[in-house]
């Protein structure tokens, strides 16, 4: 990206990035469920895996400024985070985790394709990622729509971010702990985030300020 010219190339190779990212997400999502086989605390490594979106996001808030006024510039910047994923790589383990991957098959029909619950478990991921991913890109220009002030609306910024690192460690944990189906905690959890969505709509600054979190 930090070769990117013009506003054509830039979004091509963020594109081209974002394409990655999707590529990523799952596979990771399939080494850790492969290496908590058996482990009573598979909810809570995957909280702390989901956790570091929120991390790096205010990781890379605190030092966007620094480094985007100093020498390197935005593109050298961006050169710089571009090292931290070829880092990470350098981990991963070529040979495997645990063979070749296994597809998960029916017992009774045979059948290796995906169920009427993973579609509908499908469809409530992606909606609910879609929603996040908005709010990450929206939430400022809406509170200050509602009049928050500049320096009001950085606070519940980070104070959303703060809340969603520390509430994905604490619904992995939760659903360690709980013995219940997990999905049933997913389920409530969209419908909380539902509710912050509608706070977030009402135009009403102290409503705005609830929701974000």
């Amino acid at each position: 990206v930090g070769t990117a010219s013009h506003l054509a190339v830039l979004l091509l190779n963020v594109a081209v990035a974002g394409a990655s990212f999707a590529a990523v997400v799952p596979a990771t999502n399939a080494a850790l469920q492969e290496v908590t086989a058996g482990s009573a605390h598979r909810g809570l490594a995957y909280g702390v895996k989901q956790a570091s979106a929120p991390a790096a996001i205010a990781l890379a808030g605190l030092g966007l400024g620094a480094l985007v006024a100093s020498a390197l510039g935005w593109r050298g910047t961006l050169m710089v985070m571009a090292s931290v994923p070829l880092l990470g790589a350098v981990g991963v383990p070529h040979g495997g985790i645990g063979g070749a991957p296994r597809v998960a098959r029916d017992r009774r029909t045979g059948d290796a394709g995906p169920g009427l619950e993973l579609l509908l478990l499908g469809l409530a991921a992606f909606l609910g990622t879609s929603a996040a991913v908005a709010t990450v890109t929206l939430l400022p220009l809406t509170l200050l729509a509602v009049g928050t002030s500049p320096g009001t609306t950085g606070a519940i910024v980070a104070g959303a971010g703060l809340a969603s690192l520390v509430g994905r460690i604490a619904a992995g944990a939760v659903s360690d702990r709980s013995g219940r189906d997990p999905l049933t905690l997913m389920a409530g959890l969209l419908c909380l985030g539902a509710v912050g969505h509608l706070l977030l709509t009402s135009g009403a600054p102290l409503a705005a300020a609830i929701g974000a979190p």
